[in-house]
């Protein structure tokens, strides 16, 4: 879904946002992306409301028999995507990624190494031997756990036991 809305700016408002916008995204350290949401949301204040729209994309034809053929050849089938976690998980299910009987693990929001670490530990427990296992993974726990040599070792254990897996943004 996307909001539509407007608001008149002065050239001296505008100079000074692009300013500060400019140098917030110069920014490299851990504050980068707070600075940056800063500088937006004033930009996005006394707004008049326009009107909504939405794009629906829908899986092109055949998608989730195809996928159901290579899974039940035995290939595993892992699904990387930009989309937040809760979407990719809907994209999966509809494209029949994970069925009904999925048994599906959740490794997300992890920030440390630690925390990689006892997701995978707990995904691993709840798989078990599921013959139709699933995974879910994001980006910030993948990023956590490809600098770890166990957490490596985890991930693919984890792959050779799942059937499929999805890994979001």
């Amino acid at each position: 879904v996307l909001v539509v809305a407007s608001r008149e700016l002065g050239s001296d408002f505008l100079e000074e946002w692009l300013a500060d916008y400019a140098r917030a995204r110069g920014v490299m350290d851990d504050t980068s992306d707070d600075r940056i949401a800063e500088v937006v949301s004033r930009m996005e204040t006394g707004l008049k409301f326009a009107g909504v729209t939405a794009v629906e994309d829908r899986l092109q034809e055949g998608v989730p028999q195809a996928i159901d053929t290579i899974k039940r050849t035995g290939a595993r089938v892992w699904v990387l995507t930009g989309d937040k976690t809760e979407t990719a998980i809907n994209i999966a299910n509809s494209c029949a990624l994970f069925g009904e009987e999925t048994k599906l693990a959740h490794i997300v929001g992890c920030s440390t190494v630690r925390e990689a670490r006892e997701g995978l530990q707990r995904a691993a427990f709840e798989i078990g031997d599921t013959k139709d296992a699933g995974l879910v993974i994001d980006g910030s726990t993948l990023l956590q756990a490809l600098g770890d040599m166990e957490c490596r070792r985890r991930i693919y254990d984890l792959g050779m036991a799942s059937r499929s897996c999805v890994c979001s943004r």
